[in-house]
C-alpha cells in the first residue's frame, strides 16, 4: 500500500503579502507586523532571507536563510527567525550562528515560535 503525500511536511502554506510570496502564513503575518512597524517609525527597514554563510576557523560549513533582518533607529540589527517546528538541523545552524554573532554588540538574534502543534 502507498500513500502519496502533498504539500509541505511541516503543513506550511505559501502565502503572499504586499505582492511577495511567503513561507508560511505566519512568516507573513510576520512581514505585516513589520510593515506596521516601519509606518509608526519603530524600526528603520527591514530586508527577507538573507543569506548568512556559516564560517567556523575560516572553512564555509554551510548557509543559513534567517528570515528577517531589521534595522532599528539606532543603527543595531536584529536577526529575526519565524519557526513553526524546530528541526535537528536548524538547531545546529543557529548554534553555529548565535556563536558567530555574540561578539558583536549592534546584532541580536530573535526566534518568533509559533504556538500552534499538529496531530496527525
Amino acid at each position: 500500500m502507498y500513500r502519496q503525500v502533498s504539500g509541505n511536511k511541516f503543513h506550511a502554506r505559501k502565502t503572499d503579502f504586499d505582492g511577495i510570496k511567503y513561507d508560511s502564513k505566519f512568516e507573513a503575518s510576520y512581514a505585516a507586523e513589520l510593515a506596521l512597524r516601519i509606518k509608526a517609525r519603530d524600526i528603520a527597514g527591514w530586508r527577507r532571507q538573507v543569506r548568512i554563510p556559516l564560517v567556523v576557523n575560516d572553512e564555509h560549513i554551510a548557509d543559513y536563510w534567517i528570515d528577517f533582518i531589521l534595522q532599528h533607529n539606532d543603527g543595531s540589527e536584529e536577526y529575526v527567525e519565524c519557526k513553526g517546528f524546530e528541526t535537528r538541523d536548524w538547531k545546529l545552524k543557529f548554534k553555529i550562528l548565535e556563536a558567530m554573532l555574540k561578539n558583536d554588540p549592534t546584532k541580536r538574534l530573535t526566534v518568533v515560535k509559533q504556538n500552534r502543534r499538529w496531530f496527525r
